[in-house]
């Protein structure tokens, strides 16, 4: 062979190979180095603690949470509490995100997986949001449009891309949940005060009446102080749905207190005094719009708040004991003094129960007077009212009056105890038009 024969022999093997490895990368799946096992944010781990803010970003809008210490708070509501374990899951939730498989990074397919930028415009079923999480400094430490789920039995996996990259990827992790306001995220609960541990409760209206109510024993019923006479309880427990009115308390919605615009004096100011020593107080106020908002206060007062009478005579065995020790002062002041400084910040707007638990009059706990007849009623016959019988007996709005029958009448029959009439009433009634 010559050696030019030799030289395009070279060339044209050379020309196969690469040809070969091109087919071969091309049908190839992808090296598992580009698409499993691969965290999307490899150092997140190791920095998550040094997360200070997530932003929440949807069609609906745009929403952030800061920590400040300890605490997270809705940076659009004052920065008020919110649920920790939603941060926690969605911070996790980056920090653990793996690959799985490339996907599109054609902008016009970006739509199929939900992975297109975040927009307000954006009304389809199918819209992207995005969670960014930035270090104190601003640093953005990771960021990731969250598109469509993808169930593949083997975990949950959907499709996300970073901003500012064109791949889009198939990602195995807990997809963020991530509400269209912040205000899903709050936490709701504006304090929990147990029944069990409420000893007394005072409501005070503004116009003066007050309900008090007191116990000693902790398995009694709560003793309604100052019952007027002759007066009884609906029944032996109805006072301890205000005892118990701070036990389950959500808000509507909240503010910070330098913008409510409070009026001059609440309707009612109720106060719970438990056994440990903690008064707790909320002052409720209604606004012209119809809603109902409030202001809550924790101290600490262990010889506050209503006080059974003395009992008459020695107690029986065991009666009036409390059964449970209230705990040591410093350890109850050092669960309301921080308590108390995040209530004095906020304005709470009540949910109607709330308000009904907190307006309660002295009247709402009593059985109903018995409806008190007149003297002179006259008995009534079945099913007409006491027409027939006026008939009967002169009655109407031209009879005579009872003390002065007219002369010419004749006395009547009375009716039988049995309530059987004459048959000369009867015949008399007839001509009337109420027959009998």
């Amino acid at each position: 062979m010559s050696p030019k024969s030799l030289i395009v022999l070279t060339l044209v093997t050379a020309l196969l190979v690469l040809a070969g490895l091109f087919w071969y990368e091309h049908d190839a799946p992808p090296a598992a180095t580009e698409v499993e096992g691969q965290l999307v944010f490899p150092t997140l781990m190791d920095r998550v603690n040094e997360v200070a803010s997530l932003t929440v970003a949807t069609p609906k809008g745009e929403f952030t949470v800061a920590r400040d210490g300890e605490t997270w708070g809705l940076v659009e509501r004052g920065g008020y509490p919110v649920q920790v374990d939603r941060i926690r899951a969605a911070l996790l939730g980056l920090a653990e995100l793996e690959t799985l498989e490339k996907k599109t990074a054609d902008p016009a397919l970006y739509a199929k997986l939900g992975v297109q930028s975040v927009s307000t415009e954006d009304t389809s079923e199918d819209a992207s949001r995005s969670l960014t999480a930035k270090a104190a400094d601003g640093t953005v430490l990771a960021a990731l449009i969250i598109g469509k789920g993808r169930s593949t039995g083997t975990g949950a996996t959907y499709y996300a891309r970073q901003p500012g990259q064109a791949q889009s990827w198939l990602v195995e992790g807990d997809r963020p949940l991530l509400p269209d306001e912040g205000d899903a995220w709050l936490d709701k609960k504006i304090l929990e005060v147990a029944r069990t541990d409420v000893r007394a409760a005072r409501i005070s209206h503004a116009e003066g009446e007050t309900l008090a109510l007191a116990k000693a024993d902790a398995d009694a019923d709560y003793t309604v102080l100052d019952l007027p006479e002759g007066r009884e309880l609906k029944y032996a427990s109805v006072a301890g749905g205000i005892a118990g009115s701070m036990q389950y308390l959500n808000f509507e919605d909240v503010k910070p207190i330098a913008e409510f615009e409070r009026p001059d004096v609440p309707i009612t100011v109720t106060n719970l005094w438990t056994k440990d020593g903690a008064r707790y107080t909320v002052e409720v106020f209604d606004l012209p719009d119809g809603k109902t908002w409030a202001l809550f206060h924790a101290a600490y007062d262990p010889d506050g708040g209503p006080q059974l009478p003395a009992p008459v005579g020695p107690p029986a065995e065991g009666e009036g004991v409390a059964k449970a020790t209230p705990r040591p002062e410093a350890e109850v002041r050092a669960e309301l003094e921080p308590l108390e400084a995040r209530l004095s910040q906020w304005a709470y707007e009540l949910p109607q129960y709330s308000r009904t638990n907190f307006t309660k009059r002295l009247e709402d706990l009593l059985k109903p007077l018995p409806e008190e007849a007149p003297d002179d009623a006259a008995p009534t016959l079945p099913g007409d009212g006491g027409a027939a019988l006026d008939a009967l007996e002169g009655g109407g709005a031209d009879a005579a009056p009872v003390d002065e029958p007219p002369a010419a009448e004749a006395p009547r029959p009375k009716r039988r105890a049995t309530g059987a009439e004459p048959q000369a009433v009867r015949a008399d009634a007839t001509h009337l038009g109420d027959p009998l």
